[in-house]
């Protein structure tokens, strides 16, 4: 595939929309480099493997026309003429498991990578601030305001368990908040998955601490723990993305909230109500919890 000649074919609108055509057209290149492209954009597997390009990525509805718009300039370009498939076909075929069935379910998913990668493993102490990440992103808690949480942040009142941030207060249970607490004792941890010891030398009156003072309050190793744990687990077709553990907790709310109802409910309007989103958005977020329900609470 001519790269180069694909894009000199095309115009665009803006650079933004230059430079992200680019960086898919160069995954789709890089990912069927041993398949004829032809061949590819005929064939509806394929397709959908175009939907997923980027590593550990979900498919929202603004994503899938976009994608579904370069297709067609792929498709134009070598005279292809094949239906692009749905944006519930695409995400049918995801790989790489992005979404759980709840909080636990997740926690026990760290948990089991732990023991496979890592000797004598200790759910008290390793894989922390994974935990930390997970319970703090599924509460609603932003990257940046992660890093800006200190210990004293972390509280008991008249029987809640709370987190407070900038934007107010996150209630958390007992059991997020002990994994919590546990965390911020730390002094020192073994890394993932090697197992070589991390010492921190950050403020020590912040949840998470740096390996050297410089590094406390960078949001961006957030990102980068939470990519070193899903190199490591790659094979087991699981990883954590930040970007979608609220999502996830809505999901698993929403269902709570719903699977006691006694009369029909308009499923749309709940869920544009529980993400406080127009309808457009609503529907696309329908597509997706319908998947995730038939994915964990398939009928007996």
């Amino acid at each position: 595939m001519n790269t180069n000649e694909i894009l000199s074919s095309r115009t665009f609108e803006t650079e933004w929309d230059k430079n992200n055509f680019t960086r898919w057209l160069l995954s789709i290149a890089k990912t069927f480099k041993d398949v004829d492209i032809r061949v590819a954009l005929s064939d509806k597997a394929s397709l959908c493997k175009m939907f997923y390009a980027y590593k550990n990525s979900s498919v929202n509805r603004q994503k899938y026309q976009q994608i579904k718009k370069d297709i067609q300039v792929l498709q134009d370009y070598y005279g292809i003429t094949c239906p692009i498939p749905t944006r519930e076909e695409v995400l049918a075929t995801q790989e790489t498991t992005i979404l759980y069935k709840d909080l636990d379910s997740l926690l026990k998913f760290i948990d089991h990578a732990g023991r496979l990668k890592l000797e004598d493993y200790d759910e008290k102490r390793d894989l922390l601030n994974i935990k930390a990440i997970v319970i703090l992103g599924w509460r609603g808690i932003m990257r940046e305001e992660i890093v800006l949480i200190q210990k004293t942040d972390m509280r008991q009142e008249a029987g809640k368990y709370l987190i407070t941030t900038a934007r107010g207060n996150f209630e958390i249970t007992q059991k997020e908040y002990e994994f919590l607490v546990w965390f911020s004792t730390l002094s020192e941890y073994r890394g993932f998955p090697i197992g070589r010891l991390v010492v921190l030398k950050g403020n020590e009156g912040y949840l998470f601490r740096g390996k050297k003072p410089d590094e406390d309050k960078n949001e961006n190793s957030i990102t980068k723990a939470l990519d070193r744990f899903n190199d490591a687990v790659r094979d087991t077709g699981k990883a954590i993305v930040f970007r979608y553990l609220r999502k996830n907790a809505l999901f698993a709310e929403l269902y709570d909230e719903l699977k006691g109802a006694e009369t029909p409910v308009n499923l749309t309007e709940q869920i544009k109500k529980k993400f406080n989103c127009e309808a457009k958005a609503a529907l696309g977020y329908k597509v997706e919890y319908n998947l995730w329900i038939a994915t964990f609470y398939k009928p007996q």
